[in-house]
């Protein structure tokens, strides 16, 4: 059974159609009925079964261009497609505040905003078992941009925070650090004031997700995992 999945796979590919979930950015030219049945939606079907998002499409094609030309970090780039009421595709089921293991769209973050980046589907490609093919599907981006983009991602690699315009700032648990309420991940911010601040999105507290304040000073948590750090004692033998 495995090697006839497989080989349906491979073949798939071969003619250029996609194997799994629908990259954000596109939509497929299918839909499924009230009963279960599968109903086309566009007349015709579009090459490979696929069509550009007319929302989604748009936005990575934005993300391409300003991170090529360097007018944007990642984590700009993620806020920029959170503020715009964008979210994730992925429905893997990941831990709540609780506990409790939940899917459904995500708010974006930088490794998200690199993922897409990263993935060759855009510049009109699919992949399977390690090699590229070309795509029946529309490129969102050239195969010059994208290369580009992926050399930009190779020089800024290790970066905490690529293309910065002032020097980077020291935060003890930035990228660490999540919201007790939601669990939603919280960014590290200097304001003029000098005062820092871990503070959670504000994409998720305007819709709601998020009970708490959403901002808690970078001292008063640091203070306290200083304390956690400094309790623990480390046995001898």
């Amino acid at each position: 059974m495995g090697k006839h999945v497989r080989k349906g796979l491979e073949q798939r590919a071969i003619e250029g159609k996609h194997n799994g979930g629908i990259p954000f950015g596109y939509e497929s030219c299918w839909i499924d009925g009230e009963k279960g049945e599968r109903k086309r939606c566009c007349n015709p079907e579009h090459p490979g079964g696929i069509h550009v998002h007319p929302t989604e499409g748009q936005a990575v094609a934005k993300l391409f261009r300003r991170y090529s030309t360097g007018t944007a970090t990642l984590f700009q780039l993620a806020t920029w497609l959170n503020e715009q009421g964008f979210r994730t595709r992925n429905m893997h089921r990941l831990p709540d505040a609780n506990g409790n293991l939940i899917a459904g769209p995500k708010l974006f973050t930088t490794a998200s905003v690199r993922g897409i980046l990263h993935n060759p589907f855009y510049s009109g490609k699919v992949t399977y078992s390690g090699k590229s093919m070309s795509g029946a599907h529309q490129e969102l981006v050239s195969p010059e941009v994208f290369e580009l983009v992926q050399t930009t991602l190779k020089k800024n690699s290790g970066r905490s925070e690529t293309l910065a315009n002032k020097p980077e700032r020291q935060y003890l648990l930035k990228e660490v650090i999540r919201c007790a309420y939601c669990g939603m991940p919280m960014w590290a911010q200097t304001y003029e004031s000098g005062n820092s601040y871990y503070r959670e999105h504000k994409g998720s507290r305007s819709n709601g997700i998020c009970p708490g304040s959403g901002t808690v000073t970078c001292r008063k948590i640091d203070d306290q995992m200083k304390k956690l750090v400094s309790a623990i004692e480390i046995g001898t033998q």
